[in-house]
């Protein structure tokens, strides 16, 4: 055989021809198989009973009723909100505080002490509203013992109803977040000369060895009141344990080398801060908002209102769970979402209201009355788990978005009944709780609304 042949160009060209034939005759039974559903896949190799379905809810309705929520404790708070505003969405807003005060050490006044002046000052941390207002606050000896209680705790009766400070809050000049307030000079004899004796404790004895239950029993504390505005106003965020916060009290004495001293009461016991004892106090007059409904859980509005500081929560409620379970029997949540959608304000009402960073939620077990929710961080304590709950705002899409599947697993498996869940504004927190600290506000959509609350649910059938 000549070997020319296997070398010649034809010979070259058919050979690529029959090696292209081959590789396509071998190929096509692979790409025929691929066609086939991978869902499906190895089906026929199952036995029937272990087949499982996979399905996608997010059909169900979700109401929205706004309810107050007043009766949260706000005793020994990081910082005190102080101050009003009036909103034109949500009305009159105030908020006020009772604390403690203690001598900042061991003093002597000398012989015959007399008051040449008093001046509170306090430190603030942030505001809510107008930045230039200053609030109409009123000072109060407070006359009762402070107790650990709820935001709507009423005062009546507990305090000495002749003011202790004289005129208006100002601020410290080149300051921008110390304001002050100057108190009477009656306040501040009683302090230096309230008669201790009928106790048998001698001032110079109260003062010089001085002791916390001793100087309570004779000075319960104050009560920083506020008054009532018609319009505009602002809340600040009064640190107690700042360290321009104090009542400084000015002095003589009848000994020729004094002519004025100083001395301090501190809001904070600096041996230990636990032990201090503080109240804030929240109102809120409705009657001057939109909000329809309120705590109406027969009518439905299209939009539902939260509220920080002791104001508004809403209850949500999801009628038709109850058909779904019985309709599906036994599933495993494989994702629930919560989807709280919001119209955004405008510009010029977020620069004084911006909008809550966090919402929250809180379950509601078999007796009405709420818990943690299952989902809450609490449960797994750490940052990623704070992220896996959401709440947090999307000022892109302008939600809110929680995880709830073990909410409502727990549902599903009978452990945790159909009586709603509790929305509101928060603190990042672990566990999330309401927040107490800063006012803020949000008017989000309810079930009814164009673009409603929505639950998407991702779930798989067990047979």
């Amino acid at each position: 055989m000549d070997h020319k042949l296997f070398h010649s160009p034809v010979y070259n060209i058919v050979l690529n021809i029959f090696r292209g034939i081959i590789f396509f005759c071998l190929i096509i039974p692979v790409l025929l198989s691929c066609e086939q559903d991978p869902v499906k896949a190895g089906v026929e190799l199952l036995p029937e009973g272990d087949l499982l379905t996979v399905g996608y809810v997010d059909s169900l309705t979700v109401n929205a009723y706004t309810v107050e929520n007043s009766s949260v404790n706000s005793g020994n708070l990081s910082v005190s909100p102080v101050g009003c505003y009036v909103d034109p969405v949500f009305g009159l807003t105030k908020g006020e505080v009772i604390t403690e005060f203690f001598p900042s050490g061991k003093l002597e006044f000398g012989s015959n002490p007399v008051t040449d002046s008093v001046i509170f000052t306090f430190n603030f941390s942030g505001y809510y509203g107008d930045s230039l207002f200053n609030p109409p606050v009123t000072i109060y000896e407070y006359t009762d013992d402070i107790i650990d209680t709820t935001a709507n705790f009423d005062v009546s009766g507990r305090f000495d109803p002749v003011p202790v400070s004289m005129g208006s809050v100002s601020r410290l000049a080149d300051t921008l977040d110390i304001f002050r307030i100057k108190m009477t000079d009656a306040f501040g004899d009683a302090l230096l000369n309230r008669s201790f004796e009928q106790n048998g404790v001698h001032r110079d004895t109260l003062y010089k060895q001085v002791t916390d239950s001793m100087f309570k029993s004779y000075f319960k504390g104050i009560y920083l009141s506020v008054d009532d505005i018609a319009t505009g106003g602002g809340i600040y965020n009064v640190n107690l344990s700042g360290s321009e916060t104090r009542i400084t009290i000015y002095y003589h004495n009848d000994s020729s080398d004094v002519e004025s001293a100083a001395f301090n009461m501190v809001l904070t016991n600096s041996a230990n801060q636990l032990l201090d004892k503080r109240l804030s106090l929240y109102s809120h007059d409705w009657s001057m908002s939109r909000i329809k409904y309120l705590g109406d859980t027969e009518h439905k509005d299209t939009v539902a209102y939260l509220q920080s500081l002791a104001g508004t929560k809403v209850l949500l409620k999801i009628p038709g769970l109850d058909g779904l379970r019985s309709a599906l029997g036994n599933i495993s949540v494989t994702q629930a979402e919560l989807i709280i959608p919001f119209d955004p304000p405008e510009k010029e009402v977020l620069m004084l209201y911006p909008l809550p960073q966090k919402l929250g939620l809180r379950a509601i077990s078999g007796d009405g009355k709420e818990k943690i929710i299952q989902d809450d961080p609490y449960y797994m304590g750490s940052e990623n788990a704070l992220k896996y709950f959401g709440g947090y705002l999307d000022e892109e899409d302008n939600e809110y978005r929680f995880n709830i599947g073990k909410y409502l697993q727990d549902y599903w498996q009978g452990d945790q009944p159909n009586e709603g869940i509790y929305l509101f504004i928060a603190q990042n927190t672990i566990p999330v709780y309401y927040n107490l600290v800063n006012a803020g506000r949000v008017v989000i959509n309810s079930g009814i609304h164009s673009d409603p609350i929505r639950l998407n649910l991702s779930y798989t059938v067990i047979p």
